[in-house]
């Protein structure tokens, strides 16, 4: 497998190091294209473009964000070699010692600073990062491979794993402290892949058949809904939904040219793109969704697209000059997003973008970091 394209910052930055240990079903495609038309209703009009401030990460706190929670919280990989996790918030960064020669990742965070993800060159192991820089590794099927992608605010995770008596077949798990939740994998397909949860338990993620053909998916309460694949298309992912059920992900027929659609009841809308490739990677309770969009001449943009429209994010963001915004990696349900960009001296850095204003839900307490929201306790 090649390296990842340039625009592909987000999940498969780890995949650069050792792709060749992947199964092919656990890759997230590289990097979409035709320019096409989005009409979302679900969410709340807006009156005015979003806006927001960006936060700017070097020194000792440089790191690439992958993860941020509803409080700001940040988790993601340093540039060493092989990748450190760093969880960003509260007192400050914290480094997670890796075991010798091995690459970890953060993919998901919540409000309590605990982030998960996978640690591990030959294979990987599911892992929860705790603030304090120790670390749990944790097995759902007993499988030799497996990553930990999200975590909410109620310490449910989600991810995908191998078993021991089926080593060649992967499904996506939910679990907390020990107890899994089954996330069904419906006749037809042969794995499954869990990616994002919301504060009230809704799922996102993809299904795979035997032939390596995915389709976009949505679990609630373990149930699964399948997302239409667009006609043009062979292949759907969800990389994330929010709480009023709109999912966000990409399509595509050539891994390497994916474009960016969202969900709304199950069916998919195509998002606006600025000429080539472009993937969405969230969506927050307004119905913002982040990503990035690659231009004819191969340019990588961070954007948002809100109200039918498609917003550079350097055009709508209060920061340093010179700053360029290369790809939201991360939205959380109360709109921070995390990425990453080229300062004025073209180093690469991660960035926090803040909503301005923040939003009115929600609720920072100093050192907590507490969400004020009403969630559903989630059935085991």
């Amino acid at each position: 497998m090649p390296p990842a394209a340039n625009t592909d910052l987000i999940h498969n930055f780890q995949r650069i190091r050792r792709a060749a240990s992947i199964p092919q079903h656990m890759k997230f495609p590289a990097l979409v294209p035709a320019a096409l038309t989005l009409s979302i209703t679900a969410a709340p009009a807006l009156a005015v473009p979003p806006q927001y401030r960006a936060v700017v990460f070097r020194g000792e706190s440089r790191l690439y964000p992958l993860a941020v929670a509803n409080n700001a919280r940040l988790a993601g990989v340093n540039d060493t070699a092989p990748a450190e996790v760093v969880i960003l918030g509260g007192s400050g960064p914290t480094r997670i010692p890796n075991p010798v020669g091995q690459a970890a990742f953060a993919w998901g965070i919540n409000n309590s600073g605990v982030a998960v993800g996978e640690i591990g060159s030959q294979g990987a192991t599911p892992m929860i990062f705790h603030a304090d820089a120790t670390t749990t590794a944790f097995s759902p099927f007993g499988g030799d491979f497996g990553i930990a992608y999200a975590i909410n605010d109620d310490g449910w995770i989600v991810g995908s794993q191998n078993s021991v008596a089926e080593p060649g077949i992967f499904r996506a798990f939910q679990w907390r402290d020990g107890v899994q939740q089954s996330l069904a994998t419906p006749a037809g397909f042969e794995h499954s892949m869990a990616v994002g949860i919301t504060s009230t338990g809704l799922v996102a993620g993809r299904l795979t058949t035997s032939s390596e053909l995915s389709t976009a998916v949505l679990w609630d309460d373990g149930q699964p809904r399948l997302l239409e694949t667009p006609a043009a298309f062979g292949n759907s992912f969800a990389r994330g939904v929010n709480n009023h059920s709109l999912a966000a992900g990409d399509a595509w027929n050539d891994p390497s040219a994916p474009a960016a659609f969202a969900w709304e009841g199950g069916v998919a809308i195509a998002l606006p793109n600025l000429g080539g490739p472009s993937r969405a990677v969230g969506v927050d309770d307004l119905g913002i969704i982040a990503g990035f969009a690659e231009t004819l001449g191969g340019e990588s943009v961070g954007v948002v697209w809100a109200d039918d429209r498609l917003y550079r994010l350097d055009d709508i963001v209060l920061a340093e000059p010179g700053l360029r915004i290369l790809a939201a990696t991360a939205i959380s349900e109360s709109g921070f997003i995390a990425g990453v960009a080229r300062d004025a001296n073209n180093a690469q850095v991660g960035v926090l973008l803040a909503p301005v204003p923040a939003p009115a839900s929600l609720v920072l307490l100093v050192g907590a970091g507490i969400l004020a929201r009403r969630r559903r306790t989630t059935t085991t």
